[in-house]
């Protein structure tokens, strides 16, 4: 893991996302993602992540909160119900 000290204002580049220090509080730092909309950014506790092949294109499958968002090629397309 590669670890990073960064003032507020200060951003993080990782490929095509950009992430910025808001605010660093006495017990929480608050981030900003600038992402592709292709790119799901989720916090670590929402996702429950799977990967499957449905109709012959890459498909993700994320749960969020009891929802399965569904990830095709063209970016979000919202919960699957």
């Amino acid at each position: 893991m590669l670890v990073l000290s960064r003032k507020p204002g200060e951003k993080i580049i990782i490929g095509d996302v950009v992430i910025t220090i808001v605010r660093i509080g006495p017990n929480i730092v608050r981030v900003g993602v600038e992402a592709p909309k292709d790119v799901v950014v989720l916090r670590a506790e929402l996702a429950n992540h799977k990967s499957e092949k449905t109709d012959g294109r890459d498909s993700q499958e994320i749960q969020v909160d009891g929802e399965v968002w569904d990830q095709g090629s063209g970016g979000s397309e919202g919960p699957r119900r």
